[in-house]
């Protein structure tokens, strides 16, 4: 049946789109060409008459025969370019040419590319499966963004609307949207950095990751008014990396380590950015085309001297963070569990490890439970750090994940304290305990 309605639909595009080719004209081609030479012509003789007698001087008949001559030349030209249409032989043929090539190029193109077998899945299962949610909060999402929106349609100037847009938006990672919501925000009166740091980094991710010359300038300004901020120190690197300038990012990541506290969730990530600066600042480390570190470059030389050197603690975080970076979840499990077992003491390898078994689980299923040994890791640390944000949040999953929502929202709001709260993470956390 399905074939029968896609052969229907296709022929009636066809023939619409033919329609003009069938109609027949009742007038001729040319005719309003034909029409307008035989008037310039008429007022051309006319012209020379008055003018035999007497009644036009000689300078106004030459102008007026200038002008009727230059008229007369522009018809010319457009009756010689006027298209001709195609007699009703030709327009038959056409007609038959697109109703037997076009579906059959169409199913051609189906037959490589399409899946008919493929199931449908509506927009909400899509957005909630993309964002590891259920749902209820994928909905809620939605109803926020569009709640807000039919509040801007009424007060287009509230900026602090426009704010709670723009955030809205982020958590659907519709950046682009959230990125011109914010400098609305921004435009209307809003004046937090953090605000302006969230637009930058929205332009970031709308931009594939790439630093763009708005959000350079966006990020130097939150500087100004917060000089060790972490998301612009952070950003304003990278943009330095990628413009082969690891001396550059270095002094912005290097700021951005001292003003972070030690139990800072970002830590990790920054040392191993820091640590591919420094391999490429002083010429150990292979290039991209571009400039960039090349990280595969990297794994390789690092995989080298594991071979070597079996008991570096350092090398196998260091390789543990660099499997991550390349999506190699269930390398980076391996790296980070040898670093475990020569420093089973290092609350920072042990965490990492425990993320990163969470993210192989998720790998295979994004719906995934924390898995038990992750959890088992992550008891250790509480145990012996009770602040340990990574911790905090993988127990507090393991609990929600066992329907125990008293002890994820007691965990979690533990975790909240730890966050800045005009952070987007403390924004974030607060709206998951809220949906507890």
């Amino acid at each position: 049946m399905i074939w029968v309605l896609a052969a229907l639909l296709s022929s009636i595009a066809v023939l619409l789109t033919v329609r003009p080719l069938l109609r027949t004209t009742s007038q001729p081609a040319g005719q309003r060409s034909d029409f307008d030479l035989a008037v310039y012509k008429d007022q051309l003789t006319e012209l020379e008459e008055e003018h035999g007698q007497g009644l036009i001087d000689d300078q106004a008949a030459l102008a007026a025969k200038l002008e009727i001559q230059r008229r007369l030349l522009t018809a010319s030209h457009a009756h010689a370019d006027q298209a001709r249409p195609l007699d009703k032989k030709g327009r038959l043929g056409l007609l038959v040419a697109l109703l037997v090539l076009l579906p059959l190029c169409g199913l051609a193109l189906y037959g490589l590319i399409g899946q008919p077998k493929q199931a449908d899945q509506p927009y909400l299962e899509r957005l909630a499966q993309r964002m590891n949610l259920d749902r209820t909060e994928a909905q809620h999402r939605l109803d926020e963004v569009e709640r807000l929106t039919l509040i801007l349609g009424l007060k287009p100037t509230d900026g602090a609307s426009w704010r709670d847009l723009g955030r809205a938006q982020r958590l659907l990672l519709r950046h682009a949207d959230a990125a011109d919501s914010l400098r609305h925000a921004l435009l209307n009166g809003e004046r937090d950095p953090d605000l302006v740091s969230e637009m930058g980094e929205s332009l970031v991710y709308a931009a594939q990751g790439e630093v763009t010359p708005d959000a350079v300038q966006a990020f130097n300004a939150v500087l100004l008014a917060a000089p060790n901020h972490p998301k612009a120190l952070y950003f304003l690197g990278q943009s330095r990396m990628q413009d082969n300038d690891a001396k550059g990012a270095l002094v912005f990541w290097k700021r951005m380590e001292a003003a972070s506290p030690p139990d800072a969730p970002w830590l990790s990530l920054l040392k191993g950015r820091i640590a591919e600066a420094e391999a490429l600042a002083s010429g150990k480390a292979p290039a991209t085309a571009n400039g960039a570190p090349d990280i595969a470059a990297m794994v390789k030389r690092l995989e080298a001297r594991m071979k070597d050197n079996p008991n570096d603690v350092q090398g196998w975080s260091m390789l543990g963070r660099s499997y991550a970076a390349l999506g190699e979840i269930d390398r980076a499990v391996d790296a980070y569990g040898r670093a475990a077992k020569l420093a089973p003491n290092d609350l920072e390898i042990i965490q990492s490890h425990a993320v990163m078994l969470y993210e192989a689980a998720r790998a295979n299923d994004p719906k995934a439970k924390v898995p038990a040994e992750a959890l088992a890791l992550m008891n250790k640390v509480l145990e012996r750090d009770a602040k340990a944000v990574d911790a905090l949040f993988l127990a507090g999953q393991a609990a929600l994940d066992a329907g125990n929502k008293k002890e994820a929202k007691a965990l979690w709001t533990r975790l909240l304290e730890q966050l800045e709260p005009e952070s987007p993470d403390h924004g974030e956390m607060k709206r998951m305990i809220d949906g507890l």
